[in-house]
């Protein structure tokens, strides 16, 4: 492990190598939050778990994204909360920026006529572009959930499953069954924060027809992958050898999971419930589309090409 403490330059410089091997190791998924960062070197004994640990770790990771020594697009940070004035300098520009996105970006929906209509829930904020990058795969919406969901949380979702489209029930008029992946962290001694979770929609926000199931953090998961539990106020945290069921009182963080390993997961939970046989047939329809638009905008932009008035 490398030693803790600030005090030796050479300590730094030994954190920062360990920092770019993490992030080079895991440059398919770029952005990762500091947290995944902090526990890939924790997972193999470059790092602490005390809380100073994190805090040396953390002030190291943003000095050196400000001078430059590593790359700014490989840690996620918030964005920056910004309305934009939104106006153009004359009618060439927008006319010359509408010209360019001109019949591109079209999506189809893949999930028509599945049996089931799925979201990812996620109760870390800062994971949920990791998250997004890989649902959107899919068509499906990565939702941000509170512990304490409000008002604002009700009724958008009831307002989702109020607009389902039909699935391939044979019923007409029948819509999918409504099912939620949940991802959220893993406390050893607490309650079943799923269950208190499916109550509230039912007490508080007359919601019973969506099905909540947990993917991650789970305790087989925390034992079978052996994750280090959350780093604590103490000066060194407690050894977990293999396979030791997690102890009372220890909460683990769903950083802690590998990248990979995590969007492996988070892909197979969600192949499980589709059938993806139609989901491929929906696929190389998307693709036939997307060629026939390609073709239709290179036929319209050369019919416009008389019309519009000289640079």
């Amino acid at each position: 492990m490398i030693p803790p403490g600030n005090s030796s330059d050479s300590i730094s410089a030994l954190r920062l190598e360990a920092i770019k091997a993490a992030l080079t190791g895991s440059r398919k998924y770029w952005p990762l939050t500091p947290r995944q960062i902090y526990y890939l070197l924790v997972g193999k004994g470059q790092a602490g778990r005390a809380l100073v640990d994190y805090a040396s770790f953390t002030a190291l990771l943003w000095s050196s994204l400000r001078d430059g020594r590593l790359p700014a697009r490989s840690v996620w940070e918030p964005p920056p909360d910004i309305r934009t004035g939104g106006a153009w300098d004359n009618q060439d520009d927008f006319l010359h920026a509408e010209l360019d996105d001109l019949l591109w970006g079209y999506r189809r929906n893949l999930l028509q006529g599945q049996p089931r209509y799925l979201e990812v829930w996620l109760e870390k904020p800062d994971l949920a572009d990791f998250f997004g990058a890989i649902t959107v795969d899919y068509c499906i919406s990565t939702v941000v959930c509170p512990r304490s969901p409000g008002l604002n949380f009700f009724n958008d979702l009831r307002r989702r499953l109020a607009d389902l489209p039909p699935g391939r029930s044979g019923v007409p008029g029948q819509r999918p069954e409504a099912v939620a992946l949940y991802f959220g962290d893993f406390d050893a001694d607490g309650p079943d924060d799923l269950v208190e979770f499916q109550e509230a929609l039912r007490a508080q926000g007359d919601i019973w027809d969506i099905n909540l199931k947990r993917v991650a953090l789970t305790r087989k998961i925390v034992v079978d992958r052996d994750l280090p539990a959350r780093f604590s106020a103490s000066p060194a945290g407690e050894v977990i050898h293999p396979g030791t069921p997690p102890q009372t009182g220890q909460e683990f963080e769903l950083e802690a999971l590998e990248p990979r390993s995590l969007a492996a997961i988070l892909r197979r939970a969600v192949e499980l419930e589709l059938d993806m046989a139609l989901f491929e047939n929906q696929k190389e329809l998307q693709a036939r589309e997307i060629n026939a638009l390609a073709k239709l905008r290179a036929d319209v932009l050369r019919r416009l090409d008389d019309l519009l008035p000289e640079s």
